[in-house]
């Protein structure tokens, strides 16, 4: 990669219906060339104090840098536009009213630049410098393909006009565009340059892919340079064309090696077995050997013949475009950029790939998932997300209405390439919004809440208060072993609520908040092996909080909860004894679409703990989601190699247990004091 100076920078300014430039332009407009040429600085917005880039996201120190190209002409030609090279009066008349009325409407007035560097213009053939002429065909040419590109990829419905203009460093083409119906988004702009003038208005600003495009355009229509990207784009597809009649070779003993090297660092998830994942999911330098083996062995001639051809054009652009920051060549990009050869022949081989794990799966097992299956598994995922599978690993072709079902309503269409992770906004803001509602039938777990509710029933005796205190200390212990408090790492203490969980040997701590349940009094271990499996010990936080209680209220010992259909994702059959008693979780409803949309209710899914599930016979789907699902796990932790005995597993329980009932005896005598001063606070008021 080489830096070079533009041949050709396209640039632009906008003003507002407010400013002098705009009202001088439509002045000027129906003036004679030499006229225009001598007042050129009045109407040129881009001298003018409110005149602001046009490229979005672009500072005015960018702007700055192409006031060189943009002088005050020598020489004005005549105005021309999309319809005629030399506009006639009533064409100019028309236009002149058009941009009247676009400014009564509130319409930005765009000024853009296509300026040349005149060596440039000369080594093209495009301009004589002797008899200070160019070739004003091929410019105005060039110029309606760039504005009509411009507009279509803006969404414009505007008119325009342009001129070329003569100086010594620099011939341009100055254009005036504006739309007699604002069609830009109504937005806040804080004019930072004058303040005076901020405020609602149609948008201005640009995007740079947009200028770039247009710019893409007249380059390549000046330079007739279509002909040689269709023989580009030719030699491309017979590339493709080839590799993909020669996939069967991929199996051959001379690829052998770097496909089962490709393959150990595939990801789980099929759906990013694309080569736009490459990078990200860490397969790159595979996929790639693979490819440059191939071109090697079976296109040598095809490629050497490819890049002969790209590379003149490759120059070519460098002359017209500049490459000032050393970015990718046309070249490079036709090669190793998005939709190059390497990204394509990439995304062949690991098409075959997966076509190759999908028979194997259909080998395995002929189950299908039904749409009553996926209509339940997508009440599922609403519940707790799970790393969902390639709809090839699931549908055969047949399965067309299932594959439809799960794309839209599960995948929510393919995730972009660049993104690793994907996830319903709306949804996201509802699980928070649930978080902060009232269910119909409120859990009242503390002996004050529920004393308060029978209060406000009837008035009772003393003697009553007692034996219903009595009752409801016993449900308390029933299903809150215990009550403590959390430090967290920011310093305050959290009152919670400790559950005994049998099976990670230790309490689960249940704040008030919607903080996340945390594991206390379970066994420390300094090996390695042992961090990693206290690492992930339940998936309960990927719940909301109130699901989050209903959960350990169902079932104390929980520690991973899916849905039927999940866990046959991964490869376990519920227990038919175990289907009778499903843990329920609550999935949001929602109404509407967009900004309509909005959360309803709540329905009810049943759902199943890991000790609930077993492995199936034989694995209906090969792929795997639930990693870090552990049902036995050994509670003694071993010495070092030398022997030297284990540590009691459960000596930190003992203590912590001693510790919590005398928490809990001061704690429970607060809240009884407490209530029975309440109940005779009621009394002397009835």
């Amino acid at each position: 990669m080489s830096k070079k100076t533009a041949g050709l920078i396209m640039t632009g300014v906008f003003v507002m219906p407010h400013a002098d430039t705009y009202d001088e332009y439509i002045d000027y407009m129906g003036r004679s060339e030499a006229v225009r040429n001598e007042n050129f600085n009045k109407f040129n917005a881009f001298e003018d104090v409110d005149g602001v880039n046009v490229i979005d996201g672009a500072g005015e120190s960018q702007f700055e840098r192409y006031t060189d190209y943009m002088s005050n002409p020598e020489k004005t030609k005549s105005l021309f536009n999309q319809r005629y090279d030399r506009m006639p009066i009533e064409d100019v008349q028309y236009t002149k009213k058009y941009f009247m009325e676009g400014q009564d409407n509130g319409s930005p007035l765009w000024q853009l630049v296509f300026s040349f560097r005149n060596e440039w213009l000369e080594e093209q053939g495009l301009m004589d410098r002797s008899k200070h002429e160019v070739n004003e065909a091929k410019i105005y040419d060039a110029t309606r393909l760039a504005m009509k590109q411009l507009m279509d990829k803006a969404e414009l419905n505007a008119e325009w006009l342009g001129s070329i203009h003569f100086n010594t460093k620099h011939i341009h083409v100055h254009v005036g565009m504006v739309e007699r119906n604002p069609s830009r988004e109504w937005i806040y702009y804080k004019d930072e340059k004058n303040p005076e003038n901020t405020g609602w208005q149609f948008k201005g600003k640009l995007k740079i892919n947009h200028i770039n495009s247009a710019k893409s355009k007249f380059v390549n229509e000046l330079l007739n340079m279509q002909n040689e990207l269709i023989k580009v784009d030719e030699q491309m597809k017979n590339l493709t064309t080839t590799a993909k009649a020669n996939v069967p070779k991929l199996k051959e003993q001379l690829f052998r090696q770097s496909i089962h090297e490709l393959q150990l660092k595939l990801p789980a998830n099929k759906r990013r077995w694309t080569y736009g994942y490459a990078k990200g999911q860490k397969f790159k330098a595979e996929i790639d050997r693979v490819v440059t083996l191939y071109l090697n062995t079976y296109a040598k001639e095809e490629l050497e013949s490819f890049i002969q051809r790209v590379q003149p054009i490759s120059a070519t652009y460098e002359e017209a475009y500049g490459n000032p920051k050393n970015e990718p060549t046309y070249l490079e990009n036709k090669l190793y950029g998005k939709n190059g050869l390497y990204h394509t022949l990439g995304n062949i081989v690991l098409n075959e790939l997966k076509e190759l794990s999908r028979q194997q799966n259909k080998q395995q097992s002929q189950e299908r998932f039904t749409l009553e299956d996926l209509k339940q598994l997508e009440k599922e995922e609403q519940c707790v997300r799970s790393d969902l599978p390639s709809p090839e690993d699931l549908f055969e072709a047949d399965d067309v209405d299932e594959y439809e079902y799960y794309m839209t309503n599960l995948l929510q269409g393919e995730p972009p390439e660049v993104q690793d992770e994907f996830i319903s906004d709306e949804l996201y803001q509802a699980l928070n919004q649930y978080e902060s509602l009232v269910l119909e039938e409120p859990l009242m777990k503390g002996v004050l809440d529920k004393l308060k509710a029978d209060l406000l029933a009837r008035t009772p005796t003393n003697e009553e208060i007692r034996e219903k205190l009595f009752a409801l200390d016993e449900e308390e212990k029933r299903s809150i072993e215990k009550r403590g408090v959390v430090v967290r790492e920011e310093g305050h203490a959290e009152p919670v609520q400790l559950v005994k969980n049998e099976t990670i040997k230790g309490y689960l701590a249940i704040p008030g908040s919607s903080a996340d349940v945390v594991i206390v009094g379970q066994e420390k271990s300094n090996s390695e092996s042992a961090r990693k499996e206290q690492k992930e010990e339940h998936n309960i936080n990927s719940f909301s909080r109130k699901n989050r209680e209903g959960i350990l209220e169902q079932n104390p010992n929980a520690t991973f909860i899916y849905g039927e259909n999940q866990w046959r994702l991964a490869g376990k059959n519920i227990i038919e004894s175990e289907r009778s008693r499903p843990i329920i979780i609550y999935a949001p409803v929602f109404e509407g679409e967009g900004e309509q949309k909005r959360l309803t209710g709540f329905n009810p899914v049943p759902m199943y703990d890991v000790s609930q599930t077993k492995n199936a016979e034989k694995k209906t789907f090969v792929y795997s989601n639930q990693e870090g699902v552990q049902i036995e796990k050994n509670p003694y932790v071993r010495g070092g190699q030398g022997g030297g005995g284990y540590s009691d597993p459960h000596a930190f329980d003992r203590q912590l247990k001693q510790m919590m009932n005398k928490l809990e005896n001061a704690t429970q005598r607060y809240l009884n004091e407490k209530a029975f001063k309440e109940m005779e606070y009621q009394q002397t008021l009835s």
